[in-house]
């Protein structure tokens, strides 16, 4: 199976977590789209690269004025990957553009080098950032240390033999205009175009007159205000033009040969220049990834060999978000799972789906490199994450129900790849007692296979008949139910939110299904008559009536 979905990714919240890391350079976005999660068997790789990733941090944190400077320079970095490659192929002739755009990373290369070596940062990377002077030299000959780049005369002898000689022709044409041209100027009180277009107003008759009898120009255009005149060439100016095209046309011809040199002398230093970009777009990223972990105040995740997944105080930065714009505070969650089935129990909206979520989405940061929101998180890696969906799925026809069968068919099928299955109300999408009897068959089989899984659903006694770990929510808080007493029928569910507490605590003793549901109804006022016969059916059958009803 694939590492992760895109439907899953946004359901656990990862696609808006992923989104909030921002490189400055073109290279680091390009980073960013690439990157490819740690696999189980990447554990060491993954290990030196959260390593390299807290000591960015420390450094951001420190307010080091040498990341500043760095992150200044990428904002100029351009993505040049495909001049580059381009530079390789034998067909290919860069141009003056793409020529200036390498010395300019080289330019850039070299500064960002400089300020990592201060860092003491040098084995961040895979390769060394090179330098290359002689190219850098070669790309700025007869330019005086300019950081642009032009074809001087340097490059080819005859290229700077060609462009004297366009010159000269070039000066001659001028001369012979100047010849033709200074006369009616001085006379007409006006100068000519660059078009050799000289243009004079219908009330200056006199004007008029005299270029009409001129032998050196002609009547070209006329409107209601306006009449324009254009230069007539002689027999010597349209020899000198004719010559300067040719010239023209040898200079260009002496040109592309020059770039054809320049880019084989880039093809040269190539690959090394390719080892660059990917050093620039690696930094941009894991600066990128380091301040939104300072953002976020996150911690670095423990790789274990162990099969398990342990969670201190963790966050999920999304709901955390949408919770704080509402005025109320994310309750932290305690949980740690093991290979085999997990079963999370409690109330709706008690926060056992925030729960699967929590765990899924800090899994799938701490494989993308990331710090995570917790105090503490150690984990195995995972070759894939589930996350059941409950909506209908409309494209296809199928209910909820047969989504999620369709879903877990291929889950199961995957079940021994080190995997880490989360189920959201397993099987609620059929009748009870079905229901029952195929989550009790699901999680008897994902208990005996190679993956960590963690199943919430309503079905309590599942815990019990199964005997595998179980985490309840806690649910409502008596001390907070007995503070806000008075205001539960005034203000409901607000209230009730309020007295709600969403910690995970683990249940080592079977015991009886809890009753909050019944007990929030009666606290906002339900029928009393009705709520004594739930009661009676709870206390009296052991199953709720879940295996006997159809």
């Amino acid at each position: 199976m694939k590492f992760l979905n895109d439907e899953i990714s946004e359901s656990i919240g990862f696609k808006e977590i992923w989104q909030s890391i921002e490189p400055i350079s073109e290279l680091g976005i390009r980073a960013k789209k690439r990157f490819i999660p740690y696999l189980p068997k990447q554990e060491q790789e993954l290990k030196a690269e959260l390593e390299k990733l807290g000591i960015l941090i420390k450094i951001i944190k420190n307010n080091d004025s040498k990341i500043h400077k760095i992150k200044n320079l990428l904002s100029n970095v351009k993505n040049i990957y495909g001049i580059i490659n381009q530079s390789r192929t034998k067909k290919t002739i860069l141009d003056d553009v793409d020529i200036f755009e390498v010395k300019k990373i080289i330019i850039q290369s070299n500064e960002i080098k400089e300020i990592i070596q201060k860092l003491k940062l040098n084995n961040f990377f895979e390769n060394t950032f090179k330098e290359f002077p002689e190219l850098l030299s070669f790309l700025s000959l007869g330019q005086n240390n300019s950081e642009s780049f032009y074809l001087s005369d340097q490059y080819d002898k005859e290229l700077a033999l060609i462009r004297k000689k366009r010159q000269k022709l070039e000066k001659e044409l001028i001369a012979e205009k100047n010849n033709l041209t200074s006369e009616i100027e001085k006379k007409c009180n006006r100068h000519f175009s660059l078009d050799n277009e000289i243009s004079v107003s219908k009330n200056d008759q006199d004007v008029i007159e005299y270029l009409k009898k001129s032998d050196e120009v002609s009547l070209m255009s006329e409107n209601f205000a306006v009449l324009t005149f254009k230069l007539i060439e002689t027999e010597k100016i349209s020899e000198l033009k004719s010559k300067i095209t040719e010239v023209k046309k040898e200079e260009e011809i002496k040109k592309k040969l020059v770039r054809k040199k320049i880019t084989n002398e880039i093809q040269k230093y190539s690959l090394s220049l390719l080892e660059n970009l990917d050093n620039i777009a690696y930094l941009d990223f894991m600066i990128a990834r380091a301040e939104f972990s300072i953002e976020i105040s996150a911690v670095k995740p423990k790789i274990t060999s162990e099969k398990l997944i342990k969670i201190k105080n963790g966050r999920h930065l999304v709901i955390e978000n949408e919770l704080n714009k509402k005025g109320a505070e994310f309750t932290p969650i305690d949980l740690e799972l093991k290979s085999g089935s997990t079963l999370i129990t409690g109330p709706n909206m008690g926060g056992k789906t925030v729960s699967l979520k929590l765990t899924a989405l800090l899994t799938v940061m701490a494989q993308h490199s990331l710090f995570v929101p917790a105090d503490y998180f150690e984990f195995n890696l995972r070759n894939y994450i589930y996350f059941s969906l409950t909506s209908d799925d409309i494209k296809s026809g199928l209910s909820n129900f047969g989504t999620e069968i369709s879903n877990l068919k291929y889950v199961v099928a995957a079940g021994d790849d080190k995997g880490l299955i989360l189920i959201d109300e397993i099987a609620h999408g059929t009748n009870p007692a079905e229901g029952y009897a195929i989550a009790y068959g699901i999680i008897e089989k994902l208990d005996t296979m190679n993956s960590i899984s963690a199943i919430t659903t309503h079905y309590q006694r599942l815990a019990n008949k199964l005997e595998i770990t179980h985490f309840q929510v806690k649910g409502l808080d008596k001390d907070l139910l007995a503070k806000y007493h008075n205001h539960i029928r005034e203000k409901g569910i607000d209230i009730l939110n309020k007295c709600m507490d969403y910690r995970l605590e683990r249940v080592t003793s079977k015991r009886d299904f809890p009753q909050d549901a019944i007990r929030i109804a009666g606290l906002l006022g339900f029928d009393q008559e009705i709520l004594e016969t739930a009661k009676n059916i709870m206390n009296n059958d052991s199953t709720g009536g879940i295996e006997n009803n159809g």
